[in-house]
């Protein structure tokens, strides 16, 4: 298992993904706020304060045309431009870094280890990263900036809360035999840590941990149920089941609206 290549191949332009992301860019962004300002959200804004001639040698220092800021990012990733999640993290990390060359000398707030750590902290508890036996940090962002993006091949989604909804709709619909023959699957399928088995005089519970599984994993291990386990009726009712709870959670966001 490759930590760093299995997170830069993650689909980036999911619409799971995307929310998520957007909304650790924001806490970020107010984490990091500095008397009403917020350095890390518009470098524009401060470039428009300074003379033209500081403006060409901060666009000279980062050689780029276009200034790196999170605002930046967050638009690109709502424009669903990332196409892999090393994208992301790289455009993310140059934010960073041409902060950093500028932060001194420009006088501005030192708020980079401050957006590193809420950044790190929160990503490593979101489910799509469950996956990582390791912490994440500044080596396994570079690691995974350093991959070779043309060997990342075909991007991963992350496994949804639909899926996963699915699944547990349709093993509610299992006997006891076929809760035997998942629990005898996951076995002969799954690594050990993808599970847990509690001890118990009435008999073991196993716990399946499906976000702490890669998507692509966790994806043919449910289809390898369906197929070979459930039947076409549980199977249709599962499905029906899926269409009424979303109905009603699309009656809810109306509900919202009005």
């Amino acid at each position: 298992m490759n930590d760093a290549f299995d997170l830069a191949r993650l689909q980036c332009n999911d619409n799971e993904l995307v929310l998520q992301l957007s909304k650790l860019l924001e806490n970020i962004i107010l984490c990091t706020a500095t008397k009403g300002y917020l350095p890390l959200s518009s470098v524009t804004s401060y470039l428009l304060q300074i003379s033209p001639e500081e403006r060409q040698t901060y666009y000279r220092e980062i050689g780029h045309n276009q200034p790196y800021d999170l605002n930046y990012v967050r638009v690109m990733l709502l424009g669903k431009k990332y196409k892999y999640f090393q994208q992301f993290l790289q455009d993310l990390d140059q934010c960073f870094v041409h902060y950093a060359k500028v932060q001194a000398k420009y006088l501005l707030p030192d708020i980079i280890p401050q957006a590193k750590t809420e950044f790190y902290q929160t990503i490593q508890n979101m489910n799509f990263t469950g996956f990582l036996s390791q912490s994440f940090t500044d080596e396994l962002v570079r690691q995974v900036i350093d991959i070779d993006a043309s060997s990342l091949g075909q991007p991963i989604k992350i496994l949804g809360a639909d899926e996963a909804r699915y699944f547990m709709f349709l093993c509610e619909n299992f006997s006891e035999d076929q809760i035997d023959q998942t629990e005898s699957l996951m076995y002969s399928t799954l690594d050990q840590y993808d599970y847990t088995v509690n001890k118990n005089p009435d008999g073991d519970q196993v716990n399946l941990h499906l976000n702490m599984i890669y998507p692509e994993k966790a994806r043919k291990f449910i289809q390898l149920v369906q197929s070979t386990i459930a039947s076409k009726d549980q199977t249709d009712k599962t499905i029906m089941r899926m269409e009424y709870w979303n109905s009603l959670v699309n009656q809810y966001k109306d509900m919202q609206k009005e």
